[in-house]
């Protein structure tokens, strides 16, 4: 056996703003804190927030594109050549190489992983009067895209077949490409109104309304295709993919097809709607909060989606290379039909045309109390639903199988403190150090440097936690599959593992950072700016 790992590149950007964008919970790990100013993107949040605006406010988002490797740091392939040998010979453990021979390890692979750049959210927000406060805006929750690509990469396997008293030399040589791209993405169009509602004796409440429309696509192109041969006798030549072979009988359904080939091109949208109200006491001492999320459960179609491919008949992918005796192998060179060497049968890779995104739907009720300049707050959400992915994928008795993969979450738990660094007229002190240092508040350094053109104030750093409780949901996949992603998802999972800060410039433009939060990744940048 001769082994040649070829190259490898890949390249995979997650893009989640699952905890929320904006000024306030986008800063803040998805905590909802009464207490915290409103902004526009309250909308994406709690839309009562919209009601103590005092001014009209148009706010973005963004973030910048990172991987390994970016601007020097870190090296530009997550794996190592260690890695790569290591893998490689757990791989052909099982495979006898000539004397004096050794694989050649694939080289040249470049593998980043990171976060793509992306324009996250964009929020306009008009107050009409004390009662009511309009706004619209567009958010991107989450977007995924994965490139793999693997060229170059040979394989030749030696073997013999023994007929009656002749001793036939069989050799099989291959090579393979590997082209892949995935990209999943979730895009929501919003608008609201919110406002105040009325004045009690310990305090003010507000209330807010938010409708969204969600359009999700799942776009991918997966092929395998092998440009191989099989050498019978050390002469006799056979070509898979060959559309002339004498040996093949077409018209009776044979094939000498060899490859593995998937498109999809799934789309879908719903409809969403979220109901907030908070209070505030009078010396805005105390603070509530209780949010509403209704959110659907997305279709996504295309009739025109496949799947297939074909493998030579002594190939049984169900088998391993070192079974034992009564196994089943995955190379059985006594299935090689020696009239038709090249002979290939359809696996049960097939693809349905419909896909379901399932978002869980939750309650939340929120507590928070001031004390100084500062804010802790607490969370507990109730979720009724789940986050699954289903769709249909491969064959069994002739049908398509449905697979389910996610989680149903049963109550999540947050809590947040914002630091007050300082006041609304003043720039932080030298004791704000141990927090600089920790949320990178580099741009702020260089913003308070230049405080009498800039007029850095109202500095804050913010960090959130949380748990998720729930059960996975798995059904469909193989069992061996089913066991690992059941392990993963199952119990109690960390979530909004946050780092923030917020500050204002110029009288008018506030800035918000997300230095780096579970599972939102790094650096998401929001900019309010204030335009009446």
């Amino acid at each position: 056996m001769t082994w040649n790992g070829g190259v490898l590149r890949a390249d995979l950007r997650l893009g989640f703003n699952l905890t929320g964008v904006g000024l306030g919970v986008g800063t803040f790990g998805g905590v909802h804190s009464a207490l915290l100013s409103g902004d526009a993107a309250g909308l994406f949040s709690n839309p009562a927030m919209l009601g103590t605006l005092t001014h009209r406010q148009l706010i973005f988002g963004s973030r910048i594109s990172l991987a390994n490797g970016s601007l020097g740091i870190g090296r530009r392939s997550i794996l190592t050549e260690s890695m790569i040998r290591r893998e490689t010979d757990r791989l052909l453990s099982d495979l006898e190489f000539p004397a004096n021979s050794e694989p050649v390890y694939t080289r040249d692979n470049t593998v980043t992983v990171g976060q793509p750049g992306q324009f996250v959210s964009l929020s306009i927000a008009w107050p009409v009067n004390r009662y009511l406060t309009a706004a619209f805006g567009y958010h991107q929750p989450f977007v995924l895209d994965l490139g793999f690509r693997a060229t170059g990469s040979e394989i030749q396997l030696d073997g013999r077949r023994e007929s009656g008293t002749q001793s036939i030399a069989i050799d099989v040589l291959a090579g393979l490409s590997i082209d892949s791209s995935i990209r999943l993405e979730m895009n929501q169009l919003s608008f609201g109104i919110g406002g105040f509602l009325e004045e009690y004796y310990a305090g003010s409440v507000w209330w807010g309304v938010s409708a969204h429309s969600y359009q999700v696509s799942s776009v991918f192109d997966w092929s395998l295709v092998a440009d191989a041969m099989i050498i019978l006798s050390g002469s006799e030549q056979f070509f898979f993919n060959d559309d002339r072979d004498p040996n093949i009988d077409f018209d009776a359904g044979e094939s000498n097809r060899l490859r593995w080939l998937a498109h999809g091109n799934f789309r879908g949208s719903g409809w969403g709607l979220r109901l907030g109200t908070m209070f505030r006491s009078f010396e805005e001492g105390f603070g509530a909060s209780l949010i509403v999320n209704l959110v659907p459960t997305i279709d996504l179609y295309d009739r025109f989606a496949f799947a297939e491919s074909y493998l030579p008949v002594f190939v049984d992918l169900s088998g391993s290379l070192d079974a034992e005796a009564g196994e089943r192998t995955l190379l059985d060179i006594e299935k090689l039909i020696l009239a038709k060497p090249t002979l290939t049968t359809r696996t049960r890779d097939a693809m349905g045309s419909e896909m379901s995104v399932h978002l869980p739907s939750s309650y939340t009720l929120g507590v928070d109390w001031r004390f100084g300049r500062n804010i802790l707050a607490v969370n507990v959400i109730r979720y009724v639903g789940e986050f699954s992915l289903a769709g249909e994928y491969g064959l069994s008795a002739g049908k398509l199988k449905t697979y389910r993969i996610g989680k149903r979450p049963s109550y999540g738990f947050r809590v947040g403190l914002d630091i007050g660094g300082s006041g609304r007229n003043s720039a932080p002190g030298w004791w704000t150090t141990p927090l600089r240092i920790i949320t990178l508040d580099i741009d702020g350094l260089l913003f308070q440097s230049m405080g009498s053109w800039t007029k850095y104030r109202s500095a804050h750093y913010r960090f959130g936690a949380g748990v998720l409780l729930g059960r996975s949901v798995v059904a469909g996949l193989d069992a061996g599959v089913e066991d690992d992603v059941d392990a993963l998802l199952s119990g109690a999972l960390p979530m909004s593992l946050s780092v923030g800060r917020t500050y204002q410039l110029f009288g008018g433009v506030d800035v918000g950072v997300m230095v780096y939060s579970l599972p939102d990744l790094l650096f998401r940048f929001s900019v309010g700016i204030n335009l009446d």
